[in-house]
């Protein structure tokens, strides 16, 4: 965002094979792994969501880090506060930074979630303070004055002093001393010259959408044209080029705009131009994407940040699509990134997580990244070759400042590079021996021992005697003139190492890989194929926000949808709301000042993945047992993923130390450290199992794996909201049964002679043991009540209520003197107990410093600042007041304006959800949230208002009046299928892939009118015959016009009333187990005198396609020293029995790139249950590309696919410590290229070290 006032110098950047240009990342301060709010001067110290960098000529970047509320400068490894008091001021309800709007000198100035920055050629820092809606600025004594806005929200134009904004998002500055504001939430660019006239570029936006019915939101619009006709979405990011125009990253309309002064246009420079359907309906963005290519063709996902340079063009943050792209020469590329993530390394390893801004180094070319929901701020520098290299010379290899003239020594075969063994190793710094006998070429470099053999096409990496990985080549090792030959590529990669051809200069660049078993790729960027999951807000109490990927927060009611990048907000006090998972009933119950970010809600192939941000708060998660499903459920919490096995789990975020607490009532959770990429990182110890009755804090100091504790009941009920503590009792009978099944398998692995390993379980050696432990699982749910008793968080009616919902059929009265106190001893290592205290005792005497420290900073920040406070304080309220009636006051007007827009039926429809609304806003209990704020705002705090009044401009629209309430005119008939959203057309051929649910708007009907469904299906236009479907208790069959008919309870018709309620939809299911195009026909009929008259329909194709499933076999976490066997259980539907088949197997590291470790062995036989043979397996190898292709040349109709199915068994020998990818994919054979077949299952593993 920051913008350059001069052209940057050119500097050529060399390209890897995957198109990304050559470099490097690291993390030069912050990252997910450590703490964010203390006013720390480590640049380690973590930063709150960074906004934006700008670069100064010192080689200091500055850092507005934006939800702490402050300014920073990094520099050598040191962080210092440029402006901003918050970290020394108190916290809001949930722990959060507090902002405010106060000038003055840097360390004692009030800012409020500063975004995007500027520097001028004087140094003198510019800042889009947009929680104060306000532009401020950092002159050379490094005082904060505010130089536009008062923190009001509105539009208005004039005297810097009088102007309004609505949080701007970014600012540049030009070198006579223009400003330019992207003007977010008004959708325009404003202009403030020297001598401080605020003007407004481009046309504000009338343009309003239905979030739901009755419930509006302003949105943005588009359009090009002149300066005063063009039309924005959410502007976010400005840079200027060398001509002093200004490119504007247009975030909602996810493209980038061209403003050129001199001819007085604004223009689309890359991204989807305008056009009638450019929005859906109702939708506030327009559709997002991925796509690389000519300017007019690429797409984005809510681009931000930009910076300009002569060298590189145009540098775009695309925030969702987690890359920095390029647009240059009117094509966009991607220059790093494209996978959400973190991770540093060279350009196939980078990941980001919603990077916001850009800035570059003059001198050098460095890219500085905000690197957004990773908290840190990233530097990209480009691969520079070695000082030794001389081009021309002919072909040289590079590693590191060492190069080796190849020269006539390189040899090219089969389109590989083949150089002389000795020369590649000394270059790699590896030890070499050469056995003349066995023709054998050994390469020692480390740990690790390469072995070649000429005329042999498997090389060899061992470890300890042992071998670990071997790669297979096309040009087998040979000897010519007395030297081991041997392909580069292919010994450097078995190396570890990532491999680059340089054709133009013929120089091949060798690089570490910063994972050593990482196998270079290509980038997989954020699209790759999978189908969009979606959750519902299905209760709230208090209040809440929702953001739908940008930067417009909405109220949110029941029956709201969210999606990946959408965030929720929960209020202060009693606020909280509960959220459903649609397509897998998962529920997750959010407490107050809570912030939950979606980052991933998918279906890949037929695993749903789920991955949420729990960025502060508390919340409570009832989720699918996942302990034999594809599926998967991540819950990142900044130090913490934790990996969901099932079911019941509560975790804890405390900003204020960065600590996360996790709690599990029933099921499992994997919990493990995120490692960061700067000094004093926490380095991950392996995951931690969580079982019931148990829980883990993780963060702080901590050194090695964090001990598992006994579930600290007072702790937990003192921090929950009311509304977990009841969602909690209400699912005592789940927990129970499930704890019961938990129970029973224990019981099964004593009487096997099996028992809990103490670091990974609960420890259940004997009966005795045992019988603690269930004693501790039976008395859970009645503790957790008998403390919410006692913390007051709710009342003994309250309590019966919720314990007579959970079992109905009691009939007992909850009595708190019944309960069975817990034994904390249960099921602990009485070993590990004392390291536990010890760990604990350090933990709590590190959150009281931490405590202590922010205690002294205030009171230091009071001693200076003495009754400005309380002044400030006194302020608040009536600011926050001010900004709310100007939001009901700009939405109220869009509201007239919508509803005149509608027909007499929409109108009617519009009042009535509005109507709904406001009752269900009525009763909740309200609390406030932040206004404008997000993830971390802590509400807004404001000084004094010492300017003169604000007056709202006239309004210049034409009065309008409220439309009649009463019913439209009446309309002729007619009758809508409606849809459920879940009905999809395109299906896999399995069995209940088929479902519908529908159900009929009508108008001119009556209610009473006796009816009747019939439905009609076809393949590939022949009736599909005698197809059992399942419609409510009957089972029905299709006829010979393929037609089947939908009936009630009774097995008669209905009446009209009775298929026309959203709320109880007809509901049918079918197998549909051969591929191919149906046509689907659903008719209303009208039933009369035993006539039937069709009364409407809808038709719709559905496509089938083939299918294959998979189960995993086996039974994790693997120990890394032994023998693993594992495998999967396959079947697949809508194959030919002739149809030859095998399996794809790819094994892919945490950062999806395909690894080759160990020695892998296959077997294929007829499913049938029970254990895993150990013998029969024959060893499978790799291909280039990191796949085992493995098949025994048998067909569909051999294995049994459509009917019990096989089994795919792998023995897995000397793999590596850490998380891996299966993915298994089930191919057609019959030609010389195989085809998949159905989608591939992904299923995690992890391989811990062997204790």
């Amino acid at each position: 965002m920051a913008a350059s006032t001069a052209p940057l110098p050119s500097k050529e950047r060399l390209v890897a094979g995957n198109g990304l240009p050559l470099g490097q990342s690291t993390t030069i301060a912050g990252g997910p792994g450590h703490a964010a709010g203390l006013s720390s001067s480590l640049a380690s110290e973590g930063l709150r969501q960074p906004g934006s960098v700008a670069w100064l000529p010192d080689g200091s970047v500055i850092v507005s880090d934006t939800e702490n509320h402050v300014i920073r400068k990094i520099k050598d490894g040191k962080s210092s506060i440029l402006a901003g008091a918050s970290l020394s001021y108190k916290r809001d309800g949930g722990g959060l930074p507090i902002g405010g709007l106060l000038d003055g000198q840097g360390e004692l100035a009030f800012l409020n979630r500063p975004s995007g920055i500027a520097v001028d050629g004087k140094g003198q820092v510019y800042i889009a303070d947009s929680g104060n809606h306000a532009i401020r600025k950092i002159d050379q004594a490094g005082r904060v004055n505010t130089i536009a806005g008062n923190g009001r929200i509105g539009l208005k134009d004039g005297k810097a002093q009088d102007a309004l904004f609505h949080e701007p998002q970014d600012v540049a500055v030009t070198e006579d001393g223009i400003l330019y504001v992207a003007d977010t939430l008004n959708h325009v660019i404003r202009r403030i010259s020297p001598d401080g006239e605020v003007t407004t570029i481009g046309s504000p936006s009338t343009r309003a959408v239905q979030v739901r019915a009755g419930v509006i939101a302003l949105a943005g619009d588009y359009k090009n044209g002149s300066l005063a006709e063009a039309q924005f979405n959410e502007p976010a990011g400005l840079a200027l080029d060398g001509k002093g125009n200004l490119y504007v990253s247009d975030s909602g309309n996810q493209a980038i705009r061209y403003i050129d002064f001199g001819k007085g246009t604004v223009s689309t420079a890359a991204g989807s131009v305008p056009s009638s359907d450019g929005y859906a309906k109702d939708a506030l963005y327009a559709d997002p994407g991925y796509l690389d290519g000519a300017a007019d063709a690429a797409r984005f996902n809510s681009p931000r940040g930009l910076a300009w340079s002569v060298e590189d063009g145009l540098l775009i943050a695309d925030s969702h699509n987690h890359a920095v792209r390029q647009l240059k020469d009117e094509r966009v590329t991607t220059m790093v990134g494209g996978t959400r993530g973190y991770a540093d390394g060279i350009e196939s390893e980078v990941r980001f997580n919603a990077p916001a801004d850009i800035g570059v180094a003059s001198d050098s070319g460095e890219l500085f990244i905000a690197d957004q929901r990773n908290g840190a701020v990233r530097a990209w520098s480009s691969y520079k070759t070695p000082d030794a290299w001389q081009p021309g010379r002919g072909i040289t290899a590079a590693y590191g400042d060492q190069v080796a003239q190849l020269g006539d020594l390189a040899v090219m075969k089969q389109g590989q590079t083949v150089v002389p063994v000795r020369t590649l190793g000394t270059l790699l710094g590896a030890r070499l021996s050469y056995d003349a006998k066995n023709k054998e070429m050994t390469l020692t470099l480390g740990e690790d021992v390469i072995t070649l053999q000429a005329g042999d096409p498997y090389m060899t990496r061992d470890q300890a005697g042992k071998e670990v990985s071997r790669a297979a080549t096309e040009v087998e090792p040979y000897i010519a003139n007395g030297q081991m030959m041997a392909p580069l590529r292919a010994v450097a990669e078995l190396m570890g190492k990532d491999v680059q051809w340089n054709a133009s200069t013929k120089l091949v660049i060798i690089r570490d890989l910063a994972e050593r078993e990482t196998k270079p790729g290509n980038v997989s960027f954020s699209t790759s194929n999978f189908t969009p999951r979606r959750m519902q807000v299905v209760e709230i109490t208090g209040s809440a926000k929702l953001r739908y990927g940008g930067y417009a927060q909405v109220d949110a009611y029941k029956g709201m949808m969210l999606g990946e990048d959408d965030e929720i907000v929960t209020g202060s006090g009693t606020g909280g709301a509960k959220l459903r998972i649609l397509d897998t009933e998962d529920v997750i119950t959010l407490g107050n000042d809570t912030t939950l970010v979606v980052e991933q809600l998918r279906k890949i192939g037929i695993s749903n993945v789920t991955r949420l941000n729990l960025e502060a708060g508390q919340a409570y998660y009832d989720v699918t047992d996942l302990a034999r499903s594809t599926d998967r459920f991540d819950v990142r919490t900044g130090y913490a993923d934790n990996s969901v096995q099932g079911t019941h789990f509560i975790i804890t975020v405390n900003p204020l130390t960065g600590m996360t607490n996790v709690v599990t009532a029933s099921g499992k959770i994997s919990s493990s450290l995120v490692p960061t990429g700067t000094e004093g990182s926490l380095l991950p110890s392996g995951p931690v199992m969580i079982s019931p009755t148990q829980q883990i804090s993780l963060g702080g100091s901590q050194e090695g794996r964090p001990p598992v504790q006994f579930i600290d009941i007072e702790d937990l009920m003192g921090n929950a909201s009311p509304g977990i503590i009841a969602q909690i009792i209400k699912n005592k009978n789940d927990i129970d049964r499930e704890n019961e099944e938990f129970l029973e398998k224990k019981r099964q692995e004593l009487q096997s002679g099996q028992s809990g390993t103490g670091t990974q379980d609960l420890i259940m050696k004997s009966p005795d043991d045992l019988a603690k432990v269930a004693d501790n699982l039976n008395n859970l749910i009645g503790n957790i009540a008998k403390e919410a008793l006692d913390k007051k968080k709710a009342s003994q009616e309250e309590i019966d209520k919720l314990m007579k919902e959970a079992s109905p059929d009691s009939g007992k009265i909850f009595d708190p003197g019944q309960v069975k106190d817990l034994d904390k001893q249960a099921g602990l290592d009485p070993a590990l107990e004392q390291a536990r205290l010890e760990a604990l005792k350090r933990k709590q005497e590190e959150i009281q410093k931490k405590q202590d420290q922010q205690q002294d900073q205030l009171d230091q920040l009071q001693e200076k600042l003495g009754d400005m406070l309380a002044k400030i304080e006194q302020h608040k309220k009536q600011q926050d007041e001010a900004n709310r009636k100007a939001q009901e006051e700009m939405k109220k007007k869009a509201e007239e304006r919508l509803i005149q827009s509608l027909s007499a039926e929409e109108q009617a429809r519009f009042l009535q959800g509005r109507k709904e609304a406001e009752q269900e806003k009525g009763a909740r209990q309200p609390t406030p949230v932040s206004p404008g704020g997000g993830s971390g705002s802590g509400g807004s705090v404001s000084p004094p208002v010492t300017g003169p009044p604000v007056t709202e401009p006239p309004v210049t629209e034409p009065p309008v009046t409220e439309p009649p309430t009463t019913e439209p005119p009446g309309t002729d008939p007619f009758v809508t299928v409606i849809y459920s959203d879940d009905m999809s057309s395109e299906l896999s051929a399995r069995p209940d892939n088929y479902f519908g649910s529908i159900h009929f708007e009508t108008k001119g009907l009556a209610d009473d009118m006796e009816v009747q469904v019939r439905v009609t299906l076809t393949r590939d236009g022949i009736p599909v015959v005698g197809l059992p479907v399942r419609h409510g208790e009957q089972t029905v069959e299709s006829n010979a016009e393929g037609s089947f008919t939908l009936q009630s309870v009774d097995g008669t018709g209905f009446k009209l009333s009775e298929v026309a309620s959203p709320d109880i939809p007809l509901e049918f299911y079918a197998d549909l187990l051969e591929p191919g195009s149906y046509t689907e026909k659903i008719e209303l009929l009208e039933i009369k005198e035993g006539q039937w008259t069709v009364l409407g329909e809808g038709v719709r194709s559905i496509q089938v396609n083939l299918f294959s499933q998979f189960e995993f076999i086996g039974e994790g976490p693997f120990p890394a020293a032994l023998d693993m066997y594992w495998g999967f259980y396959s079947k697949a539907y809508g194959l030919s029995e002739d149809t030859r088949v095998g399996y794809e197997l790819t094994i892919l590291d945490d950062h999806g790139q395909p690894v080759s470790l160990g020695v892998l062995g296959f077997r294929m036989k007829p499913h049938e249950p029970g254990t895993v043979p150990t013998e029969g397996y024959e060893i499978a190898t790799p291909d280039r590309e990191g796949v085992y292709r493995v098949n025994a040349g048998l067909t569909a109709g051999d294995m049994d696919l459509g009917g019990n199915g096989s089994d795919i068994l792998f023995r897995w020998q000397q793999a590596h410590v850490g998380t891996y990818t299966l993915r298994i994919q089930l191919v057609d054979i019959n030609s010389d290229i195989s085809v998949p077949i159905g989608d591939p299952l992904e299923w995690i593993i992890e391989v811990i070290p062997t204790s």
